[in-house]
């Protein structure tokens, strides 16, 4: 047995049984006689096979493993497996999940890392801390699903290599604070917590899906702090709590009452439908006025959202030269409300310079909807400022979309 990437993960585990699967990976790395493997992967329950499950990992490490990835998904209490224990000198990438873990410090048996993903797994700040004191080649954290941290703080201003920092549903998270001169990419997906950027100087491409507050009560503060801070992104994925927290802000800055910003870098700007909807065609529009070199927006539909006010419709109208670099929209789930259409009227006569845009129906569309997307057709191209503009209606089940967003909605 020569190969040198064992892959024994989610695809390989479902075509056997919990036993099947140990016999077939116990007889793999007895017989296994490279002197070297640089892979190794594993989708396994190891209740009842604790110590043979860590001699695999040992003769995996022993062989100068570079890619370790362990998930130990049936283990809803938790493996109690101790990576402190082990020496870890080759590993770039290690992937660990539904597992206990406390890192040695000093951490030299972890100084080639580059990737490191925690999902389920009992991170601390503490942790955080170590690994970005002492992985210095480290270029990607990835912390999903893991609810005992409250804070996280990744100082990371003299890693040369960090690159993207990832934040998926960790329930008690509250406080973000990132230092990093060479961060490019930041994902999150959870409630509102309290973000801090401190020199984020590379940061070009943006997830905040900002999950609905339990209570009716947004912490508008929380939302612009963050904007401010990373005003010079390119790309940028939310949710529609974001654009509510953005709200009055964007009426204090029509007024006078507030400095006004704006979003200089951003070219792709994705919204998702989260919670209830405050916000309507006109929030869309106030945001997307702060960004004049947008040329790419994809949406979920806005059917349930708040009607306009009379001021909030002048305000909109007001708005010119806002979308000249606009040259392509998508928005699925459209149902050929009045908001919906009001928000398409608003792209089609100020976008100048649009090239495609791209209507879907929902999954099920009413007789209605369907009537209506015949009888909008006309009415959308009257509406164009843009000769070359394509317009195109798709029911769900053939939904196309000719530009693939940078972002989904998650990425775990």
């Amino acid at each position: 047995m020569l190969n040198r990437r064992l892959d024994f993960g989610r695809e390989f585990a479902r075509n056997y049984t919990t036993t099947e699967y140990f016999a077939i990976v116990d007889k793999v790395l007895n017989l296994h006689v490279s002197p070297t493997i640089q892979s190794f992967t594993m989708y396994f329950d190891p209740t009842g096979y604790e110590s043979k499950v860590k001699n695999w990992i040992k003769i995996a490490i022993s062989k100068g493993v570079e890619e370790l990835d362990l998930d130990f998904f049936g283990t809803w209490n938790r493996h109690k497996f101790r990576l402190g224990t082990l020496n870890l000198p080759r590993v770039r990438v290690l992937k660990l999940s539904f597992c206990e873990f406390a890192f040695p410090y000093p951490l030299e048996c972890l100084c080639l890392l580059n990737t490191l993903v925690l999902k389920n797994v009992n991170v601390t700040t503490r942790i955080i801390e170590i690994v970005i004191k002492n992985c210095k080649h480290l270029g990607t954290l990835d912390i999903v699903y893991c609810r005992t941290i409250g804070q996280i703080k990744v100082l990371a201003k003299d890693l040369k290599c960090f690159r993207t920092f990832k934040v998926g549903d960790c329930t008690s998270v509250s406080e973000i604070e990132i230092n990093s001169p060479t961060l490019r990419s930041f994902h999150y997906v959870g409630k509102i917590p309290l973000l801090t950027f401190v020199d984020v100087f590379e940061l070009k491409d943006v997830i905040l899906n900002f999950k609905s507050p339990q209570s009716a009560y947004v912490p508008h503060y929380r939302i612009r702090n963050a904007l401010w801070s990373i005003a010079q992104i390119h790309v940028l994925t939310a949710t529609t709590v974001f654009l509510e927290g953005l709200t009055s802000f964007y009426f204090d800055t029509l007024r006078g009452r507030k400095g006004a910003y704006i979003l200089r870098n951003l070219v792709e700007f994705q919204l998702f439908v989260e919670g209830s909807l405050i916000c309507n065609p006109y929030d869309i529009g106030s945001f997307i006025a702060h960004c004049p070199r947008l040329e790419r927006i994809k949406e979920s539909s806005l059917e349930n959202s708040v009607v306009f006010k009379e001021y909030q419709k002048r305000e909109l109208e007001k708005f010119s030269d806002v979308l000249d670099n606009l040259k392509f929209i998508y928005i699925k789930n459209f149902q050929f409300q009045p908001n919906e259409l009001e928000l398409v009227k608003f792209f089609l006569q100020k976008a100048k310079n649009l090239e495609t845009l791209v209507i879907t129906t929902p999954k099920s569309p009413t007789p209605k909807v369907t009537a209506m997307s015949i009888r909008s057709y006309n009415t959308l191209l009257d509406w164009k400022a843009s000769p070359k503009a394509d317009i195109s209606i798709y029911h769900y089940f053939n939904e196309k979309c000719p530009i693939d967003p940078m972002h989904g909605r998650i990425w775990y």
